[in-house]
Formats: structure tokens, C-alpha cells, sequence
């Protein structure tokens, strides 16, 4: 485990299972520390998966670290061996967790005019799709957006394309509000302004994505009838 003072800290403040991931992120003071020492749950997500990712995240914040990232948080130690990492902990709400409550402190503009910036500064280096969805943006008490959640980095992706992070934020998005099934979200006022107005940003794209989240949740209903079908068969 790790070994800096900042460590000192005996119980963590917050515990987050994600055993579909075989994860466990443990919030103290200054740290969180993600540890992947448990089987994945999930049916596609095998353990060499599991490392893959675990090695991806790694590796991104490791090159923020190299570059100097001003919005995502510092990688503090890690050991692929022990199967976890520790990043320094960044204080405030998810965007998805402030957009669930009638939150008058979340301000479009500004959360916009920051998203730009990292998209600029991601362009700049060459960093292609990070995967990121609105629950990876937190936004501290004074106003500062930051980026976490790197799992599906990999650096054979930079410089294949053009990083936009609204692509993947209209996409969550959409997956919320039309097939709400896994990610799910509360309709409020707050979430629906935000929502359309992330949508004005990129109105193509959010119609191409739009036809793909119905032609995928359509799909997935037709394959699952098929496999009911297949298995009723197979009691019978």
C-alpha cells in the first residue's frame, strides 16, 4: 500500500464499489486510492481487461503529470503489481450529481468556456478519445471544472482524431434520457437545460448519435428476445 504521510489517514472519509469493474476507490484528505485487487463482475470485463484498463489510467495520468495538466488530479503513487494507483483528491461534485438538484450554483457558460479550454489543451498534445462522461467532470467549490477517469486511454489513440469531449457528453446524455437503462439520470430543470444547451453546441452530431443510441437500445431488445427465445427453447 502506499507510503507517503498524506497516507497517514486511517479510515478513508467514502468507499465506492464498482464490483462490476472489481474496484474499489477509498476518498481520504488528500488522495483517493483505486485498488483492482477483486474479480470483475461484469460478464465483459475479464481480469486481463480489468489490468488493461487499470494500466491504461496509469498511464494517462503519468502524462498529464509530464505535461503539467492544469485540470486533472496528480498521480501520487502506483504499483501495477499490487493492482492500484493513488491521484490526489479533487474536492467538489460530479457534474451529474450538481445537474440532479436544482442547483443555481451551476453555471452553463462558465462550465462551457472551461470544457473548450481542455479540449484545446487535449488537441494540443494530441490525445484522441478519452471515453469521459458528465460523471468525470467535478467541479470544485470555487468554480474550477476538473477531468477524471481515464480507463480507456490508450496511446495508440493520440493523434487519430480530433478529441471533442462534448461528443462524449451528448452521448451519455442521450443514453440517459433515451435508453436509461444502466446510466440513468433525474430529469430536472437543470439537468434538461443543460442538456439541450450542450445539444446547440453540436446539433449534427447530436442527431448522428441520437439515431445510434435508438439503433443500438432497438438491437439490444431484438437480440435479447432472440436469446429468450433460444434459452425457453432449451427448458422445454
Amino acid at each position: 500500500m502506499p507510503s507517503c504521510e498524506i497516507f497517514s489517514q486511517t479510515q478513508p472519509d467514502r468507499v465506492i464499489l464498482r464490483p462490476e469493474k472489481g474496484l474499489k476507490m477509498e476518498f481520504f484528505a488528500n488522495c483517493v486510492i483505486k485498488q483492482y485487487s477483486d474479480e470483475p463482475e461484469h460478464p465483459s470485463i475479464s481480469r486481463e481487461e480489468q489490468t488493461r484498463r487499470m494500466r491504461g489510467e496509469i498511464a494517462a495520468y503519468n502524462r498529464f503529470k509530464e505535461l503539467q495538466c492544469p485540470f486533472t488530479p496528480e498521480l501520487l503513487e502506483a504499483s501495477v503489481k499490487q493492482r492500484w494507483f493513488a491521484i490526489s483528491r479533487i474536492h467538489g461534485n460530479n457534474l451529474l450529481e450538481l445537474l440532479q438538484t436544482e442547483n443555481k450554483h451551476v453555471v452553463i457558460p462558465s462550465i462551457f468556456h472551461q470544457i473548450d479550454e481542455m479540449n484545446h489543451w487535449l488537441r494540443r498534445y494530441g490525445f484522441g478519445p478519452l471515453g469521459n462522461n458528465i460523471k468525470d467532470f467535478i467541479l470544485d467549490s470555487t468554480g474550477k471544472l476538473y477531468l477524471v477517469d481515464f480507463e480507456m486511454y490508450s496511446s495508440d489513440s493520440q493523434k487519430r482524431n480530433q478529441i471533442d469531449l462534448y461528443d462524449s457528453i451528448i452521448h451519455d446524455i442521450l443514453e440517459r434520457i433515451l435508453i436509461r437503462k444502466g446510466r440513468k439520470a433525474r430529469l430536472t430543470r437543470t439537468f434538461l437545460r443543460f442538456s439541450l444547451s450542450t445539444f446547440l453546441k453540436k446539433p449534427i452530431m447530436t442527431m448522428i448519435l441520437v439515431i445510434r443510441c435508438l439503433l443500438h437500445a432497438f438491437l439490444d431488445t431484438k437480440l435479447s428476445r432472440k436469446v429468450r427465445k433460444i434459452w425457453n427453447r432449451r427448458l422445454k
